[in-house]
């Protein structure tokens, strides 16, 4: 039997082949396969690089990387929920989080929290006892839709530890709060030596937190 007969047909196979990369591919058919090993354009290929594929390639079956990975501004879609620490986040998993580490009241309405310093306007107070100081916090109109709950705080460089009423609220309203100090020692306080944020200025501030809707 003619052999030849069987070679036409493999051979138009062929044929065809290397005709349709060479029509629709804008590489070489060569290039290709440098493109699927860490060939450079004139190396050799071996039957060792074609080996060496899953080396080079991320598999869709899962792989591990052996070095960064830039998306290049590219997102990368349909993250499933983590269970491990280092697990990359979606955005749905993150909402989700942060919705429920907000601030509720009793009756698990939502509050909203805002903290600040302020320092530098303390004014004069005087009482029986002693010479005490005031200062007035101012919180934005429309940040709260009814007086908050307020937490404050007293720190400074100097003498803020033997005072009272820190943390004594005054006047709450949507829009702020009053504080009044007095030292424990009876040692008379005046705006200037509390205003003045550098030593031997006592330099105080009061921090506080307001939580409310």
């Amino acid at each position: 039997m003619n052999k030849n007969i069987f070679l036409a047909p493999l051979l138009i196979v062929l044929f065809s082949f290397s005709l349709t990369l060479l029509i629709f591919s804008p590489v070489s058919f060569k290039n290709v396969v440098n493109a699927f090993t860490s060939k450079s354009t004139g190396d050799q290929l071996t039957v060792t690089d074609w080996n060496n594929l899953p080396s080079d390639f991320v598999e869709r079956s899962g792989s591990t990387m052996s070095g960064s990975l830039n998306m290049g501004g590219n997102k990368v879609a349909n993250l499933g929920a983590p269970t491990s620490p280092t697990d990359a986040v979606n955005l749905s998993y993150l909402s989700t989080a942060l919705a429920g580490s907000s601030f509720q009241d009793v009756s698990g309405n939502p509050l909203k929290a805002v903290c600040g310093t302020t320092g530098g306007s303390w004014q004069d107070y005087v009482i029986a006892t002693a010479d005490a100081v005031l200062i007035d916090i101012n919180i934005p109109v429309g940040t709260f839709l009814s007086t908050p709950v307020y937490f404050t705080s007293i720190s400074g460089n100097a003498g803020h530890w033997r005072t009272t009423g820190a943390s004594s609220i005054y006047n709450p309203s949507p829009t702020g709060f009053r504080i009044y100090i007095n030292d424990l020692n009876s040692e008379d306080i005046t705006p200037a030596l509390v205003n003045n944020m550098i030593s031997p200025g006592w330099g105080w501030v009061i921090n506080w937190c307001a939580f409310g809707q």
